[in-house]
């Protein structure tokens, strides 16, 4: 789906400049892709929204068929 490629890739492009701005080498990008999302998994379950109501939410704004 094009709307897929089209998040894959700006997610793609903030994790690049993310690891740039932190210092991460091209050779550390993987781990750090994966200790990141573990800190975006902390941001989630601190938000005060629930996670299921903000994707449902999503999921209503962006239905796709």
């Amino acid at each position: 789906m094009a709307k897929m490629r089209e998040l894959d890739a700006q997610l793609l492009g903030l994790f690049i400049t993310r690891a740039a701005i932190s210092g991460v080498s091209a050779e550390g990008f993987v781990e750090f892709m994966e200790t990141h999302v573990e800190a975006l998994e902390r941001l989630a379950a601190e938000h005060p929204q629930p996670i299921a109501e903000r994707i449902a939410k999503a999921g209503a704004k962006y239905q796709l068929e």
